[in-house]
């Protein structure tokens, strides 16, 4: 019996050793929550199974900045991009309106902002002003009779056999010696072949005129040849791309496409009248009209149709004798200056018909007239 007692003993104990060996088990309870958190986001994957990671990690590492746009590769993160020139004044979309040329006037930008509008009665006194105005060009031939006779005498003047006068320098010169001959901004020598030629009564005298401008029209020299003195002179000259000939003692001109004219000249190539209106005015819209301005026998200027009722109502320029701006309405702006556009579209079409190279004018003898409307 004492030998039973030591085995049962011995059973015991190798018992207890062995317990001593299993992991003991836990219920969900009695996990911690870390454990737990482990457990919650592995539920969905299979034993081996990286989790997906989280939207916001897809496209780059932990800690690593997200990838520019296309318009942020130039610069480094957190760099704003420099704005462009068009978008430092206006904003996105809208184009930047053209600076006022100053040569027209100089104290543009004295117009207020809350300058009043006409009133009915005086615009109705500046529509009937240019009403007045005969704003379409009638580019005469003159006698047709003489162009073959006029072209060989101006020959004399394009080889240089003969001199030309300013008539306001009274200085004698080449036709190379000219600016925009001596100092051509596009062709690399003085070439006769390099313009065009317009060949018509400029002045109104019954006789052909000789014009010549480059093939883009930026300049144009109007030369007269006096048969009295046998002499040429330079009559008018069109400084920039701005100023079109408009026919017959006519130049109208064009500034940065929002600023329109019209100079009347006399016989010997003075301008006598001009008119002058604008539709925009640096970066806001704003519709002008100044009257008519006639220079009389004593070189003074008179503005046509100005009354002291009707200074009330316009702006004076500061440092111009009585020239008054005044306000109007795009739709009165418009039905005041439409003849002036339409005759302008017509006066290009007449130019072109009527222009010539140097070989149709002077070698083929082509002649071009134009239909005098």
């Amino acid at each position: 019996m004492f030998k039973k007692l030591i085995i049962n003993v011995l059973l015991w104990c190798l018992f207890l050793c062995g317990c001593q060996n299993i992991p003991p088990t836990s219920s969900p309870s009695e996990l911690s929550s870390s454990e737990f958190e482990i457990i919650e986001n592995d539920i969905t994957h299979t034993p081996f199974e990286q989790p997906l990671p989280t939207p916001i990690d897809i496209t780059h590492t932990p800690f690593e900045q997200p990838l520019h746009t296309s318009n942020d590769i130039t610069h480094t993160p957190f760099e704003q991009p420099p704005p462009t020139p068009n978008d430092i004044t206006h904003t996105p979309f809208e184009q930047p309106l053209p600076t006022p040329d100053p040569s027209v006037h100089e104290n543009f930008n004295v117009y207020p902002d809350d300058l009043a509008y006409v009133n009915n009665e005086t615009f109705y006194i500046i529509k009937d002003i240019y009403d007045n105005i005969d704003f379409f060009g009638t580019f005469q031939n003159g006698d047709l009779s003489v162009y073959d006779y006029y072209k060989k005498k101006y020959t004399e003047l394009l080889s240089e056999e003969k001199k030309c006068i300013n008539t306001q320098t009274g200085e004698a010169f080449y036709l190379s010696e000219l600016e925009e001959f001596r100092y051509p901004r596009y062709e690399t020598e003085f070439n006769l072949k390099n313009y065009i030629y317009f060949f018509f009564d400029v002045d109104g005298d019954n006789r052909p005129e000789l014009c010549i401008s480059d093939v883009l029209r930026r300049f144009t020299y109007i030369f007269d040849y006096v048969t009295e003195t046998d002499e040429f002179i330079l009559w008018h000259e069109l400084p920039n791309g701005s100023y079109q000939l408009h026919g017959t003692n006519k130049i109208a001109y064009n500034k940065l496409g929002f600023q329109h004219g019209l100079d009347l000249l006399d016989a010997n190539g003075n301008i006598v009248e001009t008119v002058t209106f604008f539709s925009v005015y640096q970066r806001k819209e704003l519709y002008m009209l100044f009257l008519p301005e006639h220079v009389n026998e004593n070189m003074e200027t008179e503005i046509i149709g100005l009354t002291d009722e009707m200074k009330t109502q316009g702006f004076l320029l500061e440092g111009y004798n009585n020239i008054f701006a005044f306000k109007v309405t795009k739709e009165q702006y418009y039905e005041i200056t439409k003849n002036y556009f339409i005759a302008i579209e017509e006066a290009n079409i007449i130019l072109e018909e009527i222009a010539y190279t140097y070989d149709e004018l002077f070698n083929d003898l082509v002649l071009k007239t134009s239909a005098e409307k």
